[in-house]
């Protein structure tokens, strides 16, 4: 009787046993369903909010103007509107609605910015919708300096992190390197997959990433200023258009000349036949 009791008590703790195993192999599958590999670079939880943000160095040229494409997938990632923000830019114009793109374009031939040390380019918050690997890709049309010459020397670096405190901290750029995309967004900037110019270590190895041709437009750059004032509903600040007398080389630029919250649209629109615009 005690040998029959014995037997069936190691039967029973073996059946837990491989329970016990099944469960957790369960539990991690699942877990790890509900993970996302952005870049290889960082794991996030479906869920989380990604702040990403990228950094620029080492450029032997102030810049003036750019033109430049963030491109990620939204099945994925989800902007977080209003979040792209830019340290050293002022009056940047940029198109968020889009898909899985953000356009972004800036010109002031009264404002050179710095980047021979290490700055804020910009920075953006996504929230983590999908499960799996995905990308979060750049590419530069353009990027300027006063005398319109492109600047060869720079840096590009990746920072990351979330809510809940996970970060990497200079990472290595992604750029963009699909062909139908290139083919309709190359300028006059090189890019090179290491995110590095002329002044990479790896410049004699490093790989331009480019499309079949340059393809460029001559528009007028514009953009949009607040100013303290009544507007009709009692609220302060009017926005003003402003246009730059500058005719920046640019590259699919219709694009992105949509003003950066669609309420700031509507209300320069409401405005104008108002009579509070200024023109310059």
């Amino acid at each position: 009787m005690k040998k029959q009791m014995k037997k069936n008590l190691l039967k029973i703790s073996s059946l837990l046993a491989a329970l016990l195993v099944v469960f957790a192999a369960m539990g991690t599958t699942a877990f790890a369903a509900e993970e996302l590999n952005v870049n290889s670079a960082i794991t996030v939880e479906k869920g989380d909010k990604l702040t990403f943000t990228i950094n620029l160095a080492d450029c032997d040229k102030k810049i003036v103007g750019l033109q430049m494409y963030l491109n990620y997938d939204n099945s994925k990632l989800k902007y977080v509107d209003g979040s792209l923000k830019f340290d050293k830019f002022d009056g940047v114009v940029y198109n968020a609605k889009l898909d899985n793109q953000i356009a972004i374009t800036w010109t002031n031939v009264m404002e050179e910015v710095d980047f021979s040390k290490q700055g804020s380019f910009l920075s953006v918050q996504f929230e983590v919708v999908g499960t799996g690997e995905t990308s979060i890709s750049q590419y530069i049309a353009h990027m300027y300096d006063m005398d319109m010459v492109t600047l060869s020397n720079y840096k590009f670096t990746y920072d990351y992190s979330t809510e809940n405190g996970d970060s990497k901290t200079d990472q290595q750029a992604v750029i963009t390197t699909d062909e139908e995309f290139l083919n309709t967004h190359t300028g006059s900037f090189v890019n090179y997959d290491d995110g590095m110019g002329d002044n990479s270590p790896n410049k004699d190895t490093h790989k331009e990433i480019k499309g079949s041709e340059i393809v460029t437009k001559v528009v007028q750059a514009t953009h949009y200023e607040v100013v303290n004032s009544k507007d009709s509903s009692g609220g302060s600040g009017t926005t003003v258009l402003i246009i730059v007398g500058v005719a920046v080389v640019v590259l699919a630029i219709i694009a992105v000349i949509i003003v950066k919250k669609k309420d700031d649209s509507k209300k320069s629109s409401e405005e104008a036949k108002k009579g509070h615009y200024a023109e310059k």
